[in-house]
């Protein structure tokens, strides 16, 4: 039976082959069909599916010669670096295939041109004359490669000879009129603006570029004729509407503008670009409330557009609202997560949070699609910083200024980085640049005082400070320097007057009120110096480092008590400060230590959950070397908070200084610099980490942050002497391993330090 069964339902299934085969379609059909779907999408501007279905047909016809061509004018409609690149490839493919196929040649010599390979340009601009002398195109590419090259009589020839072949051609008109401005030949600009109006009195372009010849040469009233000319011809084009009303916003006719932009919104309200615009405008003017409500509004009219999410994205990232940014940011990255300005913001957005690390990995992606963006390179710069690598920020800083020589941001952290780095012949010619262009920019005045004050030229940094007193007289930081010039100059009176202007401006700026305890101190006013703290007490009562400065001065007094009950204030204020653990755990060792671990085990009996009796334990017991019993109540911490900081540095420190894993070390080292980034305490930790990893120029760049801020603590001076020694830089080295002995002769480290200079 089985086999009977096989002999009758055979031929069934040749039956159903032979049908199958029959209906299957031919593959010259198939290619034919995807080619016109493909011209479809292409048409319609949908240039992602066009890629599609010109892959399609070129699977079956691998050496179609349109289908290459087109497929690479889907990618450059398509823009960014990848789809060039693309577009590239499809257009070389198109001229292998045919070496005379005219079009792709020109294509190659335009994106020669715009990636500033001239000679490649021009040598395809040939190729293409030589086959087709009169090839209107193949003359304007050669004419705009000429221009580049500075042979303006040779391009000014080559569009004359463009414009012979076609007289009623505007475009060539416009380029030549472009070179004659590069020669300043601005009489033959003018009229070679006008010979193409002559040619077309309705050529909106024409009329454009003449107003914008008119705005550049300071006539403003013919600008605007030309502008209105153009509207006149197409009363109804949106993108003229707002150009009068960017040129209106320019010259501070509000009302003029406002009104250009709400007449481009009602000709097309559903288009995103009148609603931008507006909103831009409103963004400068500093109406940001209706700025964001512009934005929004041109999302809700276009939500699948992304640049009104851009810009709203930006917008919060400068105000520092975070949430707000990131959420727009993901919106952005969700639709497309490639989006080279998506990833802009989602690596400015990790530098905001202190996550160096991931803002490099992202920065790397966003320089990779767009290697001309500026700021790209000089957030990257910084970003470097954070991530304490400054000699590969000084490539990225220097990097945007080859890109926009200007960019007076970039500029001025480069001028900080030299500063910092002891360069300071570089850091005066930065800053100077700068203020060439911006003779107001405080921040180069301060960067060039500072120069004078390491050079010891106090009269030049004393005219700097004063500089940027009279341009910001509400900024304490000019008072502040100032007053460090005084100190120096040993001026007490001037330069306690100063520092009180600063405190006046800002009483929570804790450095001037540093300095003022300071001076009182080394007087031997200890009364002076608490009642002055006492006094600022009043005017910001939780202020943490006013308690931990108290402290300190107690302990000049030898009032330990008193000194006890300030630094647990402190950190009662502010359990993320480093600094007054420290100070306490120092303070404990000396005392009853044993009466202050009962307390802080009584506390957690209380609340396991609470934080600082923890560090507080682990640093008492890293005094009595109990190292271990440190290390359990660090890491109790951060089970709790895997994030606090002080928990985190002390645990890096116990693993790197007394037998742990060095990387782990340097993992919870770089989690504290995050949630504090400036706190010199935890700059010390990772840069002492990194001196053990022998990547001593990071440990300079932390440990020299570390010593500016705590001037006073021998063990940091030590570090930094360390880091330098192992550098090769002996002079300094020597310079900061004999300031940790003045400061003290019995340190951890001292012995060391000893050895060292000994070798030195």
């Amino acid at each position: 039976m089985k086999r009977l069964r096989t002999i009758i339902f055979a031929p069934l299934l040749v039956s159903a082959l032979i049908l199958a085969n029959g209906c299957s379609e031919d593959p010259q059909a198939k290619k034919e069909k995807y080619l016109q779907k493909a011209d479809s999408y292409l048409s319609s501007s949908k240039y992602s599916e066009a890629v599609i279905e010109f892959k399609n047909a070129l699977q079956i016809d691998p050496k179609n010669v349109q289908a290459h061509y087109k497929l690479g004018l889907a990618y450059l409609k398509m823009g960014g670096l990848s789809n060039l690149q693309e577009a590239f490839t499809e257009m070389s493919r198109t001229v292998d295939l045919n070496p005379n196929h005219i079009e792709a040649q020109l294509k190659l010599g335009d994106m020669y041109f715009a990636s500033g390979n001239l000679d490649k340009a021009q040598e395809k601009a040939e190729l293409v004359l030589k086959r087709e002398p009169n090839n209107i195109d193949g003359h304007v590419l050669l004419g705009t490669v000429y221009s580049q090259k500075k042979e303006l009589d040779k391009a000014i020839e080559e569009l004359k000879t463009a414009i012979k072949i076609d007289p009623r051609r505007v475009r060539s008109y416009l380029i030549l009129a472009e070179i004659y401005s590069i020669k300043q030949d601005f009489a033959a600009v003018k009229k070679t603006y006008e010979e193409a109006l002559t040619v077309d009195q309705n050529s909106i372009e024409a009329h454009l570029a003449l107003g914008t010849f008119y705005r550049q040469h300071g006539k403003f009233a013919e600008t605007e004729e030309e502008y209105k000319k153009a509207i006149a011809i197409e009363p109804k084009n949106v993108r003229l509407h707002i150009i009068l009303a960017n040129f209106y916003a320019s010259q501070k006719k509000i009302k003029e503008a406002e009104d250009q932009y709400h007449e481009a919104i009602l000709i097309d309200p559903k288009n995103p670009a009148p609603h931008l615009a507006l909103a831009d405008f409103y963004l400068v003017t500093n109406k940001t409330e209706k700025a964001i409500e512009g934005y929004k509004k041109a999302s809700e009219v276009d939500p699948k557009s992304l640049m009104p999410i851009k810009k709203l994205a930006e917008l919060y990232l400068s105000q520092n609202k975070i949430d707000e940014a990131s959420k727009y940011t993901d919106d952005i990255l969700k639709e497309n997560k490639g989006d080279a300005e998506g990833l802009y913001l989602k690596a400015r957005l990790d530098l905001a949070r202190n996550k160096f690390a991931e803002a490099v990995e992202t920065f790397q992606k966003v320089i990779k699609e767009q290697p001309n963006l500026a700021p790209a390179h000089y957030y990257f710069g910084l970003a470097h910083l954070g991530d304490n690598s400054p000699q590969l920020a000084i490539i990225e800083f220097s990097e945007a200024l080859k890109i926009s020589p200007s960019f007076s941001d970039a500029r001025i952290a480069l001028a900080a980085l030299h500063l910092e780095s002891g360069s300071y012949d570089l850091a005066a010619e930065e800053a100077q640049k700068v203020l060439k262009e911006q003779s107001n920019n405080q921040k180069a005045h301060f960067i060039l005082g500072d120069v004078y004050l390491n050079r010891d030229d106090l009269p030049k940094a004393s005219g700097e400070f004063k500089e940027m007193i009279r341009l910001s007289p509400k900024d304490p930081m000019g008072y502040y320097r100032l007053g460090m010039v005084y100190r120096m100059q040993k001026q007490d009176k001037e330069a306690l007057e100063d520092f009180e202007k600063a405190l006046s401006i800002n009483p929570n700026f804790i450095d001037a009120l540093s300095q003022i305890a300071e001076i009182h101190l080394k007087k031997g006013q200890t009364e002076k110096a608490l009642e002055r703290c006492n006094a600022q007490l009043k005017i910001v009562p939780n202020n943490p480092v006013i308690y931990n400065l108290l402290g300190k001065i107690y302990l000049v007094q030898k009032n330990n008590d008193r000194a006890e009950e300030n630094f647990k204030k402190s950190i009662e204020l502010d359990k993320n400060a480093p600094l007054s653990y420290m100070d306490l755990g120092n303070l404990y060792a000396k005392s009853n230590s044993d009466k202050a671990i009962k307390q802080y085990e009584e506390a957690l009996k209380a609340d396991p959950k609470l934080l600082p009796p923890y560090v507080l334990l682990g640093v008492i017991y890293e005094k009595q070397e109990k190292y271990d019993k440190a290390k359990e109540n660090y890491e109790k911490a951060l089970k709790i908070d895997p994030k606090f900081a002080p928990a985190a540095n002390n645990l890096a420190w116990n693993l790197a200084e007394y037998g742990g894993n060095i990387d782990v070390a340097l993992s919870l080292a770089q989690t504290a610099k995050e949630q504090l980034a400036d706190d010199p305490s935890i700059s010390d930790t990772l840069g002492w980490i990194y001196y053990k990893k022998n990547a001593h120029l990071k440990a300079i760049w932390l440990l020299k942050k570390s010593v500016q801020k705590l001037q006073d603590n021998p063990v940091i001076h030590y570090h930094l002497g360390m880091a330098y020694f192992k550098n090769g830089q002996k002079e300094l080295a020597k310079k900061e391993l004999n300031q940790a002995l003045k400061l003290s002769q019995a340190f951890p480290g001292s012995e060391e330090t000893k050895t060292t200079l000994k070798e030195l």
